[in-house]
């Protein structure tokens, strides 16, 4: 192994971290922010987050669209769901 190939990968490896280190970050000061000012943790977080991946991949397998269209249609159907299941099941 070349000292490009060690360099190459060295850079492939930080960067992977920092980004996969960023996601994991906000997601848990998005649950400390919601315990800290309601006093109830709120668990389902982790499963909207984890259902905006799964649309996300699914618009960008499936549906082969690019990323500038994916993450504003994620948000818009993930809203859209929230808004759907605040009005259908706790409103009851």
């Amino acid at each position: 192994m070349s000292f490009s190939d060690f360099w190459l990968f060295l850079q492939q490896g930080f960067w992977s971290g920092l980004v996969t280190g960023s996601v994991y970050a906000l997601l848990a000061l998005a649950i400390v922010a919601v315990f800290k000012t309601t006093d109830v943790p709120n668990f389902a977080q982790g499963e909207m987050f984890m259902m905006g991946g799964y649309v996300a991949l699914s618009l960008l397998l499936i549906g082969k669209l690019g990323y500038a269209v994916v993450i504003p249609l994620t948000l818009l159907i993930l809203a859209a769901g929230g808004a759907l299941f605040q009005r259908v099941v706790m409103e009851r």
